[in-house]
């Protein structure tokens, strides 16, 4: 899934590319009060660039929490072991007899 988020960005920089050096139009863009003049090549970018900064901060809470979820199975799983780990020492003690034991019964 990432090689094909890869690609895909990667076309998406090609496109805006190209589509940068066929548009060297100067236009002007007003947001409110403020105008500006600059490329049409620019303002498309700055508006990709914005939408994916916004893509970004969406996805992040999502993110952290999958990540700190994912950091408390960690965590839960080596506990976990250490458990295991202890009941199988308990197991393998409670079946096989002691040597001193065993030299007594002779």
């Amino acid at each position: 899934m990432a090689i094909f988020i890869l690609i895909l960005t990667l076309i998406l920089a090609i496109v805006a590319v190209i589509f940068a050096i066929q548009n060297p139009v100067i236009v002007t863009a007003t947001f409110f009060t403020l105008s500006m003049k600059g490329s049409l090549a620019l303002f498309v970018l700055i508006g990709i660039g914005v939408g994916i900064l916004i893509g970004v901060l969406i996805m992040l809470p999502s993110v952290l929490k999958g990540a700190i979820k994912v950091s408390q199975h960690r965590k839960q799983i080596s506990g976990l072991e250490k458990t295991l780990n202890a009941q199988k020492a308990k197991a393998v003690e409670a079946v096989e007899p002691e040597p001193e034991e065993v030299s007594k019964e002779q």
